[in-house]
């Protein structure tokens, strides 16, 4: 008899990794975890798109530009990693500044 495997820590873990949430979202979206962590993958996503554009903006000013995107970037990926590690570990704790926010998936 062959076992299924959950893979809800591997949907978990890839809905950190930019539009990678979606794999969850399509293939367990009825699993309470997954959806727990593609909705904080969803917004850090927009969180991401949303600082890139202002990114943008001040990149219009070279050195201060330079400096809001390296910002910007070093918050991204230091969110993204601690999404991972909560994955990984099976916690369902929200990322920083991110437990206010609506979920998307329900």
């Amino acid at each position: 008899m062959e076992q299924k495997s959950d893979n809800t820590k591997v949907y978990s873990i890839l809905s950190y990794i930019f539009i990678l949430w979606l794999v969850g979202l399509i293939c367990d979206k009825e699993n309470e975890t997954v959806k727990f962590h593609v909705n904080q993958g969803i917004w850090l996503t927009i969180v991401n798109v949303a600082l890139g554009v202002v990114s943008g903006i001040f990149g219009i000013i070279p050195i201060v530009g330079t400096l809001v995107g390296l910002l910007i970037n070093a918050v991204s990926i230091v969110l993204m990693v601690l999404g991972i590690v909560y994955a990984a570990k099976d916690e369902k704790k929200y990322l920083p500044l991110f437990d206010k926010l609506p979920a998307i998936v329900k």
